[in-house]
């Protein structure tokens, strides 16, 4: 791990860090249409972009054209929900949210399941070998019957099992889009006050009415919903909903479920970390979150802290990764062919915690001049922040290689979901603001490289996310304006190099094929600008493959 750094050398000099810091305060990101205002803090990605000006403008004018071609000033359009299922759900709103139809009876619902055999058999041969268009129907009712269970339920009652179907059902949702969504920050918080309400923030020890095996599986479930407040809420560029401070629920114990039952007097004492037990990965994300959330909390306040308490936090970070056992501990074969496809998907998420705890912690220190003519004071906070970002566009690398066909991670693929691809999208956008603003604290090739491999990756994305598409156009744009190319901007906005253009016009006749589709005139150079620009905003994706990727 990295090493906590130096310490100021006298209170004189950690007076002047900390008046230096004190005086700014990040107020984030707000967006502001006719239908929806939307803000976000300064550590989102968006924001970062948005210190970028060139391609803020160029964003803002292109969401704009978008707005008067659809009638809205929202990205939620079909092609951001096709999620880690590879479905798409046939409303683009959470149903739990917006309604799914009349309510249903019991008997409606219980008739909805199929028989015991048959649902037996699909678990032996798993979901994903049914073709899609039967799963997604599948999918669509289970969905379904799942908010009409709830409402039946009067699920806001916080009865038995209506907290854990609720965030199951959660957990549906999210995994059906490949983007954020507001949607699941709106169901998350639901799901927060239901469990607070049924008091799974208390530890179960201090009500002798919840027997030994509730108690284990409320814990179980509190640290689980721990870990989805952070991500969701970070995520949507918000602050997390649950305070350290209103809770006191323990560490889930590393037992195995044959360990215990429900009728048990008295829980077993728990396995050593040693031992890989089912609940021993949610023990130590709980870990890593436990920190990352006193992280959140520091950098989410409106009032500057000092940089005295900005690195006593990541002592912490540091501390909690230290903590995490051995097998579990990030190393640097992420990937080895000894280990199980689980255990390097653990691995890899809690290395990009820690990387993530990084980034909100030093990430305002990149430009921040330092008050006097000596040593820089923040030289540690810049390279932690770096190396973190470049850390973490390798995890994505090593995401892309090994959830492919033969890959170790192959199977596990569906587990790489939007609140992962977050992660890399912050990386990216603070890879491509210190190379746009020159200050690489000269590793230019290492970030270069980093950014073309993510770059591929974005692209291919692209099909199914708008915020992969974002990602890819910003890439581009900062590594053309890297290597001095000359950019040429459309009348709305669309920033491509010059070379690039240029060599597009090779490809006019390929572009023709869908020139009646599109009404497109490809006469004269303005004219191929301009209809460039509006097939690039509609069908990013196969411009962006038509472009030769060694050309920047």
């Amino acid at each position: 791990m990295l090493d906590p750094g130096p310490t100021p050398r006298s209170p004189s000099d950690q007076e002047r860090l900390d008046m230096a810091i004190d005086e700014r305060s990040e107020c984030g990101s707000l967006q502001v249409g006719s239908l929806e205002h939307r803000y976000v803090g300064g550590a989102h990605w968006a924001a970062i972009l948005d210190g970028i000006a060139d391609l803020k403008n160029h964003f803002d004018r292109d969401e704009h054209i978008m707005s008067i071609v659809t009638g809205s000033d929202h990205d939620d359009g079909d092609d951001s929900y096709v999620g880690i299922t590879g479905l798409r759900p046939r409303s683009p709103h959470a149903l739990l949210l917006y309604g799914c139809g009349e309510p249903a009876p019991r008997s409606e619902i219980l008739a909805a399941l199929p028989p015991r055999g048959l649902v037996d058999r699909f678990l032996v041969f798993m979901v994903p070998r049914h073709d899609t268009d039967t799963l997604s129907t599948q999918l669509g009712m289970y969905r379904e019957k799942i908010v009409q269970c709830l409402i039946l339920g009067e699920y806001t009652n916080s009865g038995p099992y209506a907290l854990e179907t609720l965030y199951h059902y959660v957990q549906i949702e999210f995994s059906m889009r490949a983007d954020a969504d507001k949607d699941i920050w709106f169901l998350l918080a639901l799901a927060v006050n239901m469990a607070m309400r049924a008091g799974y923030h208390r530890d179960p020890r201090h009500f002798p009415e919840i027997s030994p095996f509730q108690g284990e599986m409320r814990r179980r479930m509190w640290a689980s919903l721990l870990q989805g407040d952070i991500l969701i809420s970070s995520q949507m560029g918000m602050p997390r909903m649950i305070s350290e401070w209103q809770c006191d629920t323990a560490e889930p114990r590393n037992l195995n479920d044959a360990d215990f039952d429900v009728d048990v007097d008295e829980l077993p004492p728990p396995r050593p970390k040693t031992d890989m037990t089912t609940v021993l990965p949610l023990i130590a994300r709980r870990t890593m979150f436990m920190a990352l959330g006193t992280v959140m909390d520091l950098t989410a306040a409106v009032r500057p802290c000092s940089y005295a308490e900005i690195m006593r936090v990541d002592g912490i970070l540091h501390e909690a990764a230290a903590s995490i056992p051995p097998l579990l501990r990030p190393k640097s074969n992420m990937a080895n062919v000894t280990d199980t496809p689980q255990v390097i998907m653990h691995r890899l998420f809690i290395s990009t915690t820690f990387y993530k705890g990084q980034i909100l912690l030093h990430r305002r220190f990149l430009y921040m001049k330092p008050t006097a003519s000596e040593k820089d004071p923040f030289a540690y906070s810049r390279k932690a922040c770096l190396d973190a970002a470049l850390g973490t566009l390798q995890i994505q690398d090593i995401y892309d290689g090994e959830s492919s066909p033969g890959g170790q991670l192959y199977t596990m693929r569906w587990r790489i979901s939007s609140v992962t691809n977050h992660e890399f999208l912050t990386a990216t956008m603070i890879l491509c603001s210190l190379l746009y603003r020159g200050q690489t604290l000269q590793r230019d090739d290492e970030i270069k490289s980093a950014l073309r491999k993510s770059r591929t990756i974005w692209l291919r994305r692209s099909v199914t996310s708008k915020e992969a598409r974002k990602a890819a156009e910003t890439v581009n744009v900062v590594l053309a304006r890297a290597e001095g190319r000359q950019h040429v901007y459309g009348n709305d906005g669309l920033n491509v190099s010059g070379d690039t253009l240029s060599w597009l016009g090779g490809a006019k006749d390929a572009l023709a094929a869908i020139d009646d589709d599109l009404e497109l005139s490809f006469d004269g150079q303005n004219a191929f600008q301009d209809a460039m620009a509006v097939y690039y905003r509609e069908y990013n994706i196969l411009i962006l493959n038509i472009i030769n990727l060694n050309e920047i």
